[in-house]
């Protein structure tokens, strides 16, 4: 296969597409999952840090390759480049490749937008009230003590 015909069979609108379409579902994924972390998982392991450190560091660098994959597994109908019309397993490594690539490529169109408007497209740090301290590592800050309160005003 010729490198340009190549290169023109990934750097594409499809290509684009379904790298977006993979960060979107991954997001929303992470959110439910972390939303409800605190509620369900974090009552009977709150001294633990096992399971924070398994999500963030197994399941939250994996799971948009997973995504991509299953994706490309159950969309059919999509607009595949030709090379993975041949066999299943080519769609499903693409999708895996494109999951990969999926924050770098919406990370890209964000600063592009960026650049070409005023208006500020979603920010990609982890807004304040989403972050939960236990996962993120740190403790949340220590309330300000209460000044001491004055003595009342003596009756003359």
């Amino acid at each position: 296969m010729d490198i340009n015909a190549f290169a023109s069979a990934i750097f594409n609108f499809q290509t684009v597409y379904f790298c977006l379409a993979i960060y979107v579902v991954t997001y929303l994924i992470r959110r439910v999952t972390e939303g409800t972390w605190g509620i369900v998982v974090q009552r009977e392991v709150r001294k633990s840090s096992i399971p924070n450190r398994i999500w963030a560091e197994i399941v939250v660098p994996i799971l948009p390759i997973l995504v991509g994959g299953g994706l490309s597994f159950a969309a059919k109908t999509f607009v595949w480049p030709d090379f993975t019309m041949k066999t299943k397993l080519a769609r499903v490594i693409y999708g895996c490749i494109c999951g990969l690539f999926s924050a770098f490529i919406y990370n890209r169109i964000r600063g592009w937008l960026k650049s070409k408007t005023d208006i500020t497209v979603g920010d990609a740090s982890e807004p304040a009230g989403l972050t939960d301290p236990v996962l993120s590592g740190s403790t949340p800050p220590a309330p300000s003590p209460e000044p001491p309160k004055a003595d009342p005003p003596k009756a003359a």
